[in-house]
């Protein structure tokens, strides 16, 4: 009889010390508008982006994420912008003001490698960017796992290519995230 009670109290231990953890890692898939600017030359681009990320929930406030998207080639007539690829890392600050967790207010910042085709529409090079990054966004729980998404965020904003051409690029999201 000693021996079950020890056998079922260690399992109800480790099971507890397992479930401790348990929801803390994320997926996330959204799509939005992507805006890429040159403003020395009065350049706007729009284009269809998708982002996928990966996260995990280190604290109740705090999160580390991994990203990665793309987008469409879009042109305004005269500059074109097509991204081969963003890819990055970030620190999310997140905040419940409702202890139920209906939704979760954030800030996130962090570095992005950007690669993209940019120049003259027919002409563009590939360039490349390392930038620091910064959004805010919210997450509104339909249940206790999965999230609608809404965010903004500056993925770039600074110089690129050789001739140091100085851009931004922000994504406006919407999507969906699921705690596991």
């Amino acid at each position: 009889m000693a021996k079950k009670t020890l056998t079922l109290a260690a399992a109800v231990l480790l099971g507890l010390s397992f479930s401790a953890h348990a929801g803390n890692g994320y997926l996330g898939l959204s799509v939005g508008n992507q805006n890429y600017q040159e403003p020395d030359i009065g350049t706007s681009v729009h284009a269809l982006a998708l982002t996928g990320r990966l996260g995990y929930r280190l604290a109740r406030f705090l999160d580390v994420e991994a990203r990665i998207g793309s987008g469409l080639e879009a042109d305004d007539g005269n500059r074109a912008f097509r991204p081969q690829y963003l890819a990055g890392i970030y620190a999310k600050l997140n905040w419940q003001p409702m202890s139920n967790r209906h939704f979760e207010l954030y800030v996130v910042g962090g570095k992005t490698r950007i690669r993209a085709a940019i120049g003259p529409v027919g002409n563009t090079l590939i360039e490349n960017d390392d930038a620091t990054s910064y959004g805010l966004g919210i997450d509104l729980f339909g249940n206790r796992t999965t999230a609608l998404n809404l965010e903004w965020m500056r993925y770039g904003d600074g110089e690129i290519g050789t001739a140091n051409t100085a851009y931004t690029l922000d994504v406006l999201s919407v999507g969906l995230v699921h705690h596991f």
